[in-house]
């Protein structure tokens, strides 16, 4: 796994993450040392852990949720275009109840709970 923009994050002995190398988006069971699955239907980008979802944002300005399960991709759906341009680096944001999403010039908030 080799890390472009942010480091992969960790649930239940499983790491999730971009590859930049390959541009993929992976699951590699540590346990195992070994690849569960990768897919390459989005955009690198950064992601944090919440609810047993990964939220990623897309260096293009996507946001994408997709489910944390070793067993296979599971996309539970995206956001295009949340914010614009190439360089949408930046690590989401998560805090009561509240998705912060940035690129170099905006800000986009999202409330996420009822």
């Amino acid at each position: 796994m080799r890390n472009h923009h942010m480091t992969c994050v960790l649930k239940d002995n499983f790491i999730y993450g971009f590859d930049d190398g390959r541009s993929e988006l992976k699951c590699i069971d540590l346990r195992a040392a070994g690849e569960k699955w990768a897919a390459n239907k989005l955009a690198k980008g950064c992601l944090i852990l919440a609810e047993g979802h990964l939220i990623i944002l897309t260096q293009d300005g996507t946001l994408a949720l997709v489910e944390a399960t070793p067993e296979e991709f599971r996309l539970k759906g995206t956001l295009p275009g949340v914010l614009s341009g190439s360089d949408c680096w930046a690590l989401p944001a998560l805090a009561s109840g509240r998705l912060y999403v940035r690129d170099q010039a905006n800000v986009v908030c999202f409330q996420v709970t009822q």
